[in-house]
């Protein structure tokens, strides 16, 4: 029997209440890990499958359910999986921001979205109790564009607009460059920085520098392409690079300086850091081992202590990292990432849990599931309660 294609979705709908863990679960970690990938309802629909595996007590349990879409927001899509007011939701709709940011502070989730007639780009925020704000526009934006990620600070929210028109069909014009939208949380009216073209997919996180004499620059740090390349023509060999971008709003000047070079995707960093200083930045990459783009190791970057850490995957492609604190405790290295990861060959599946003191070193534990999970986009640590304080 031939082994089903990677991306291939898995038709089965289980629950395994004890699952087999190789290695020793943390006893603090107490949640669920909730991963969306392709399932028996991704073709046509689109709604795929939610995969999760509860942890508790040094022990873990697995369950899958498939999508049912309910709107804008649904119960299960191509995207991340946010939990407000103690309902598990993902974004179905296609424009909607690809990863929410939830303000560590407020508990809002902000989110942005593509809209193919006037106004071309809108932000809103569901605020902790479930209710919704009304969408506000974006000023300044004359075609309809794609908007992938959405950064926050703990006074703006900040959207990189490279020049991938929707009108269509999908084109890139780099010769329009790049616009950078800061936008106070508050109403105030949009500023905007420019600079050559690049496409931006997914961002780590954002922060405000207290710096008068800079600006009081905002900074961002993301994966950047030169160009679009899974969405239109090109050449060969684009790589996307972690980067940290300085804008100066009030002149309207952007900084970029990559901070590492090899080509990585999906970086994530402990999400209580989301509008502060990143600390760690965890991120699939392709270490070249294979001759492939496919990621065959995860690494952990700290840009402000200059440091990396990486593990190969060896057989495994490893999916996005998710960090999950450690109950009672602010600090960022007493937690652990996990990460969701499939072996091509056999199809075999691993949740896969390395300490944050030392990633590098490896998975302390292995939890391997009952099921094929094929590579899905945005995985979610879902805490049992408190995790501590911001750090």
């Amino acid at each position: 029997m031939s082994t089903p294609p990677v991306t291939a979705p898995d038709p089965a709908e289980v629950d395994v209440p004890a699952l087999e863990v190789r290695g020793e679960l943390p006893v603090e970690l107490d949640g669920a890990y909730v991963r969306h990938a392709p399932g028996p309802r991704s073709v046509p629909a689109g709604n795929g499958a939610l995969h999760r595996v509860v942890v508790r007590d040094g022990g873990a349990g697995y369950s899958t359910r498939p999508g049912r879409p309910t709107g804008t927001v649904s119960t299960a899509s191509e995207v991340t999986v946010v939990r407000p007011a103690g309902r598990l939701l993902t974004f179905a709709d296609p424009g909607v921001t690809a990863r929410p940011k939830v303000d560590p502070r407020t508990g809002e989730i902000v989110v942005s979205r593509c809209h193919l007639d006037p106004p071309y780009l809108t932000w809103w925020v569901i605020r902790p109790d479930g209710s919704v704000t009304a969408p506000l526009p974006i000023a300044g934006l004359g075609r309809p564009v794609l908007v992938y990620d959405t950064a926050l600070t703990e006074h703006y929210v900040v959207l990189v607009v490279a020049p991938l028109f929707l009108d269509p069909p999908l084109s890139w014009e780099p010769e329009h460059g790049t616009r950078i939208a800061v936008v106070p949380r508050d109403g105030g009216p949009v500023r905007w920085c420019h600079d050559e073209a690049f496409w931006v997919r997914h961002g780590a996180g954002a922060h405000e520098r207290d710096d008068p004499a800079a600006g009081n620059p905002v900074v961002l740090d993301h994966v950047e392409w030169p160009r679009p390349a899974d969405l239109v023509p090109g050449p060969a060999g684009a790589r996307g690079l972690l980067t940290r971008v300085v804008l100066d709003p009030a002149a309207g000047t952007v900084t970029r300086t990559v901070l590492d070079p090899r080509s990585v995707e999906l970086p994530r960093i402990d999400d209580r850091r989301v509008t502060s200083r990143p600390g760690t930045i965890a991120v699939t990459c392709a270490s070249g081992r294979r001759h492939t783009t496919v990621p065959d190791a995860l690494s952990w970057i700290d840009p402000d202590a200059g440091t990396a850490a990486t593990w190969p995957a060896d057989e495994l492609v490893p999916g996005e990292p998710a960090y999950a604190p450690c109950p009672g405790t602010a600090a960022s290295d007493r937690g652990w990432w996990l990460s969701l990861a499939m072996a091509p060959g056999t199809g075999e599946s691993w949740l896969l849990v390395f300490p944050a003191a030392d990633p590098g070193a490896g998975p302390q534990a292995r939890v391997r599931l009952p099921v094929r999970v094929p590579p899905g986009r945005h995985g979610t640590w879902l805490p049992a309660r408190p995790t501590g304080d911001r750090p």
